[in-house]
């Protein structure tokens, strides 16, 4: 199932339909961590793609596992760029005003990608319901 959300929008109607939706389709464990996750991404990427950028939500259920994907089509400031550096061990310095939210979700999530593209920025968080573990 695929979500556009427009330039400023707020994540929480986005987070709660994604929840009705898993739980829909028989989803019960880990529904608040997706939450969490999406709704972190969210506001990451609205907060940081410019030029009135949209972003897409896409979501799966298959094999034991449930997949989100955060897509932006738009162009980043200057944050962006240091996605993939954010260390992954120590939450950011509390007087810091970003950072938290990609740290919040890599430690949610089961995996957790992020990929710039030409085209904009994906982020993809999984999480194990199910069957084996993540390869990952």
């Amino acid at each position: 199932m695929e979500w556009t959300v427009e330039p400023g929008a707020a994540p929480g109607p986005i987070r709660r339909e994604i929840r009705s939706y898993l739980r829909d389709r028989g989803v019960d464990a880990r529904l608040e961590d997706a939450e969490i996750v999406v709704g972190e991404l969210l506001a990451n990427m609205l907060r940081h793609t410019l030029a009135g950028g949209r972003v897409n939500v896409d979501v799966d259920h298959e094999h034991g596992v449930v997949r989100l994907e955060v897509f932006d089509f738009g162009v980043h400031d200057a944050f962006a760029h240091k996605w993939p550096a954010l260390d992954e061990h120590h939450p950011p310095e509390l007087d810091r005003q970003d950072g938290r939210g990609l740290w919040i979700a890599r430690h949610v999530a089961d995996d957790l990608r992020v990929n710039h593209q030409p085209s904009g920025t994906a982020v993809e968080a999984r999480f194990q319901i199910g069957g084996n573990p993540l390869d990952v």
